[in-house]
């Protein structure tokens, strides 16, 4: 009997092909737009993922900023002060940078010149493609040890490999140093960009490269997220301790929060989601109305069909169960082409990292299937209410 069902509103469906076609338009656009949510979601967390994966929620960077009476006073043996007298506050380093230009033969680039001491590259979970860091030895003998970025590399050394880049010799300021690592691509973070910038020994950077023309900058890392901040505060006291500031004077430095930045992109991307998903529901909202107003048509239209039926002895929920069908067949059908609309369009965004979501895919069928539930089952249960004398009379 419910294959009988099944083929009988199959049939029903296709006599009207071009009303069954419009009745499902709404559904395939909100099905292929909850699949390129969920894929667009995931692209979005992957990108910020890879974005900021050099970031520690709990970093904290502070970069000098004029108080209107004097200049910064950062410079190195702040670290050392704070981490001697902060409770909350785990690991901190300094960097000395400026900008510069880096010269191999004929080739140039421009690049921010960067004094980092050994716990910088740790601090900021930076991974190398070749080479080694910069390491201790190199910062107590003044080394001309030099780490590129990845953007500095290409464009210095197009044509090697990053293991061939290693031990050639660039010019700064007219001073040779040899490269001894090259960091793998990573992007900008906060007022940092990692892939423009060359990295040196902080003692070589203060005493032979960029000297008094170098900004000083600090990172510390808290001890975590949930006394982050209070970490702040004791490096805002501290430091302004060591700055000889008074309670008249404002702060000479600035405190950036990048675990912050990473939480804002996450949000947006999250927000982003939200209201896409939002618009696909309503979109389904409003398919599943027209479906249920085309039930209620095809009720009408059939209803002498459905007293012949009464009369020959089909019960009540074989009526329901006709009609149900047909509200599901239209559902699935465009949940199916919403479906292979959603996959074509995620292989076509491979390029971008996008990926193929059985969750999205499940998602978007069962939005299908319960539309057609939902919203079939009220004119279908009103066709199987009808009596069947009053339905023969029907014209």
């Amino acid at each position: 009997m419910s294959l009988e069902l099944i083929v009988m509103a199959w049939e029903s469906l296709m006599s009207k092909k071009s009303r069954t076609f419009l009745s499902i338009l709404g559904i395939i656009i909100g099905v292929f737009v909850v699949i390129l949510v969920v894929v667009i979601g995931n692209v979005a967390e992957k990108q910020i993922s890879k974005q900021f994966k050099s970031v520690n929620v709990t970093s904290l960077m502070i970069v000098p900023e004029s108080n209107g009476n004097t200049e910064s006073k950062l410079d190195a043996d702040d670290i050392k002060y704070v981490l001697k007298g902060a409770n909350f506050v785990k690991k901190g380093t300094a960097m000395l940078s400026a900008n510069g230009r880096l010269s191999f033969g004929t080739e140039a680039s421009g690049a921010v010149i960067t004094g980092v001491m050994k716990d910088f590259f740790a601090m900021n979970n930076l991974t190398l493609q070749a080479g080694k860091f910069i390491t201790q030895k190199d910062i107590d003998h003044r080394t001309r040890s030099l780490v590129l970025g990845e953007n500095i590399y290409k464009e210095l050394f197009s044509e090697l490999s990053s293991d061939n880049a290693i031990g050639k010799e660039v010019f700064i300021a007219g001073k040779r140093l040899k490269i001894v690592g090259i960091l793998d691509h990573l992007g900008a973070v906060g007022p940092v960009s990692f892939d423009d910038s060359a990295f040196i020994p902080y003692s070589t950077a203060e005493s032979k490269i960029l000297g008094d023309q170098a900004t000083v900058k600090l990172s510390f890392i808290g001890e975590n997220v949930d006394v982050l901040p209070l970490a702040k505060k004791e490096i805002v006291i501290l430091l302004r301790k060591n700055h000889n500031l008074t309670n008249k004077d404002e702060d000479d430095f600035k405190i950036i929060d990048l675990g912050t930045i990473v939480s804002s992109f996450t949000g947006i991307t999250l927000i982003l989601s939200v209201l896409l998903t939002v618009i696909a529901s309503i979109i389904l909202l409003v398919s599943g109305i027209g479906i249920m107003n085309v039930m209620f048509v095809t009720v009408a239209e059939r209803t002498r069909e459905i007293g012949i039926l009464k009369s020959i002895g089909a019960q009540q929920k074989d009526i329901l169960l006709q009609f149900l069908i047909e509200s599901i067949i239209l559902s699935l059908l465009g949940g199916g082409i919403g479906i292979f609309f959603g996959v074509v369009a995620t292989l076509l965004m491979t390029s971008f990292g996008a990926q193929l979501s059985m969750f999205g895919i499940m998602l978007g069928f069962g939005f299908s299937v319960l539309v057609g539930v939902v919203f079939g089952f009220y004119p279908a249960l009103q066709a199987s209410k009808l009596d069947p004398v009053e339905a023969l009379r029907s014209e």
